[in-house]
């Protein structure tokens, strides 16, 4: 039931996700992992009170929880506390070097502290741990139109293009300053239309 939680969140159906979590817990209580996979999935449906207190009781029963250290810091991120979400996502990496989601959000963490050497240096770091996950060159491409460097955009764009089976969801970046969180926005900048719309497509 927890594995199928996780599975629920990632494809943002986020009541089945609820349901099984809900099942793993009852079946195990104390069970960390669904304790704090049920507190992201409150965060990322937008009931951040019920995520404070799903990854309280994560944290309670387990002080280093990977997941729980995540999951909180997405709520502050969401929150607008940046330098706080960055804090769990660094102790998560330290608890486990290679979890990439908590790499992926330390990159937005870093961005909006306008840390863009950083924010690079975990994007690379992400791109080590998942090479197949669009992601970070998705993000890259965003970075870079906000910056008006559109050339690095759509070449970050193209790469992502070519990952874009992988992708498991754009929740993480939909939020973006600009709202542009789709393949096409570096082409249509640019003034490539046409390109832009064909790329865009992939995502629909």
């Amino acid at each position: 039931w927890w594995l199928l939680g996780v599975l629920e969140t990632e494809r943002e159906n986020y009541q089945a996700a609820y349901v099984a979590l809900s099942r793993a817990l009852a079946l195990e209580p104390n069970m960390v992992q669904a304790h704090a996979e049920l507190g992201t999935v409150y965060t990322l449906s937008g009931k951040p009170g019920l995520a404070e207190r799903s990854f309280a009781e994560a944290l309670q029963l387990q002080a280093d929880a990977l997941s729980a250290l995540t999951g909180r810091g997405i709520l502050r991120l969401r929150q607008g506390d940046a330098n706080a979400a960055l804090e769990d996502f660094l102790r998560a990496g330290l608890v486990e070097p290679r979890y990439a989601r908590a790499w992926f959000y330390a990159s937005l963490a870093y961005y909006q502290l306008d840390d863009l050497p950083r924010t690079e240096q975990a994007l690379a770091r992400l791109r080590e741990l998942d090479p197949n996950d669009p992601m970070a060159a998705l993000l890259q491409s965003l970075i870079a139109l906000d910056k008006l460097d559109y050339g690095k955009a759509i070449n970050a764009a193209s790469e992502a293009q070519q990952r874009i089976r992988f992708l498991k969801s754009l929740n993480p970046i939909q939020a973006n300053q600009k709202g542009s969180a789709n393949l096409g926005s570096a082409r249509a900048a640019f003034g490539l239309e046409d390109w832009a719309q064909f790329y865009a497509s992939s995502l629909a």
